[in-house]
């Protein structure tokens, strides 16, 4: 059996299991794949993304008129590189452009001032084109041209600031749920992009040609090879290559307007994970000095800052340093001092504000274990511990039923049922697997079996899916095991990170050590 052959079977057998990166014509669907992507699907500013990004692939009905409206303004469908390379040039410049504005704005108003801005640069080419076909004027062939690279510029925006809001998304759920789930995202997003997009690529021919087609392009024979198309056909061309590319851009930048998951709050995120990190690194003995001092820093300034007033910054410094004499050259630096220093001062005020928002979100789950929902999710792991890893899930459904009758009047009682319906829907999930395979055929399997069917020596093709079949059923087995324990280990896993949390004194300790 060749050896990279065999190497290769194993590893997408690994991959269709444990991983998340599967494509859309796989018959075989981890139990890890659906996990994360629930995890995404309760995600609010995931589905801002996924909303988006699916609209905007409609913008294909558009790109689809691309030749068809290059042979009508051109002369030739052969002369479509002169469409593209312009918007092609425009979309890398764009890309450039974002990246010097993201200095002084955020992601959201960029994608949002880009989808606005897509309509109006649109809007200008049809005008452009439209005037072009009632005239004929050469120059207003170029202008046409020249528009389109204005409109490449969008393009930059659409394909640069997605990928930054899915990095910010997936922090989020990483913070919220404690999964990291890297891939699934994109996955989803995929497809929901792969429907709008077939949907798109099938309804653009039917607007395009055919007895009911709403342009009605008149399509070549070989009695005529080239048929004259009507004005009106024409025009509806442009229209849709233009206007309706715009429309769908500025659609795309809609759902970002319930998008609150601000730069700051990202920030705040990527700190709450550094801090489990490190009591997680600590209890296990791998916690560098580095690290504790970076992180107990971020710890010490929310433990600060928590509760404040945010200040209201006072701009009257800065109007009236603008307002200075500015005759002689003393007066000038003088002036230009003042205004330096007034600014400053406004910025420290900004990033003061910025750390007392952070401030709450690391604080609180700092706290998380001492709140009255916490206590209360505490105790109910430690019951769950209790039991052990067997499956006496027997009343999950009725467990369900009450957390959902609980009363919701006030954020803590909002915030416990939650707890109460995700705990008793992860038993039932567990129960609905012990009674489809039975309680004694769920068993934890010997890792040694595993490590037997990796290193197993195969001389044929018969004998290596012998391997990948035994290795498949492997790890269904263990998925199965780590599904119907998951009540367990969860519990576990909460018990232990609470345990991890009491360590705060030893390590302000060891860190007031290291700082003296």
């Amino acid at each position: 059996m060749d050896a990279i052959l065999k190497q290769a079977l194993e590893q997408e057998t690994l991959r269709q299991h444990n991983n998340i990166e599967l494509i859309a014509s796989e018959n075989f669907t981890s139990p890890a794949v659906m996990a994360a992507c629930g995890s995404v699907l309760t995600n609010k500013y995931a589905w801002s993304i996924i909303i988006s990004e699916t609209l905007k692939n409609f913008r294909q009905v558009a790109n689809y008129m691309g030749v068809f409206l290059a042979a009508a303004l051109l002369g030739s469908t052969s002369k479509f590189l002169l469409f593209g390379l312009p918007t092609g040039i425009g979309t890398a410049v764009g890309m450039l452009v974002i990246n010097m504005l993201l200095k002084k704005f955020n992601s959201k108003v960029l994608y949002i001032a880009s989808g606005i801005y897509s309509v109006i640069a649109n809007v200008l080419a049809f005008t452009v084109g439209y005037m072009y076909f009632k005239t004929g004027s050469s120059v207003l062939q170029i202008v046409f041209i020249i528009f389109l690279f204005l409109i490449g510029l969008q393009f930059g925006a659409s394909n640069l600031l997605p990928s930054m809001f899915q990095a910010d998304v997936l922090e989020d759920i990483e913070a919220k749920t404690g999964k990291r789930i890297d891939a699934t995202l994109p996955f989803v997003i995929s497809i929901g992009t792969l429907i709008s997009g077939t949907i798109a690529n099938g309804l653009a021919p039917k607007v395009l040609y055919g007895d009911n087609s709403i342009i009605g392009y008149i399509q070549p024979t070989d009695l005529v090879p080239n048929p004259e198309q009507g004005l009106d056909t024409k025009i509806l061309l442009l229209f849709f290559y233009t206007i309706v590319h715009g429309l769908m851009m500025f659609l795309a930048g809609v759902p970002f307007f319930f998008y609150n998951l601000t730069e700051n709050k990202h920030r705040a995120y990527v700190d709450v994970l550094k801090i489990r990190a490190m009591f997680e690194n600590y209890s296990l003995g791998a916690l560098e000095d580095d690290e504790l001092k970076d992180v107990m820093a971020i710890i010490l300034q929310a433990k600060e800052l928590y509760g404040k007033e945010k200040i209201i910054p006072d701009k009257s410094k800065l109007k009236n340093a603008k307002k200075m004499s500015k005759k002689s050259k003393e007066e000038k630096e003088l002036r230009k001092q003042e205004i330096k220093n007034a600014k400053k001062e406004l910025a420290e005020i900004k990033e003061t504000n910025l750390a007392i928002e952070r401030a709450s979100i690391i604080m609180q789950d700092l706290e998380k274990f001492s709140t009255e929902a916490g206590e209360k999710r505490v105790l109910n792991a430690k019951e769950d511990f209790a039991k052990g890893e067997g499956y006496i899930f027997g009343d999950a459904k009725n467990q369900l039923k009450i957390a959902k009758k609980l009363p919701q009047t006030n954020k803590v009682e909002k915030e416990i049922r939650e707890d109460e319906i995700n705990r008793a829907r992860v038993k039932k999930q567990a129960l609905a697997l012990v009674k489809k395979y039975g309680e004694e055929n769920i068993k934890e399997p010997n890792i040694l079996e595993k490590e037997e069917i990796l290193n197993r020596e195969t001389n044929s093709f018969k004998e290596s899916m012998k391997q990948r079949k035994d290795l498949r059923a492997y790890l269904k087995k263990e998925s199965i095991y780590l599904r119907a324990t998951k009540p367990f280990r969860e519990a576990d896993n909460l018990i232990k990170q609470t345990e991890n949390y009491t360590h705060y004194e030893e390590l302000v300790e060891k860190y007031e050590t290291l700082t003296a």
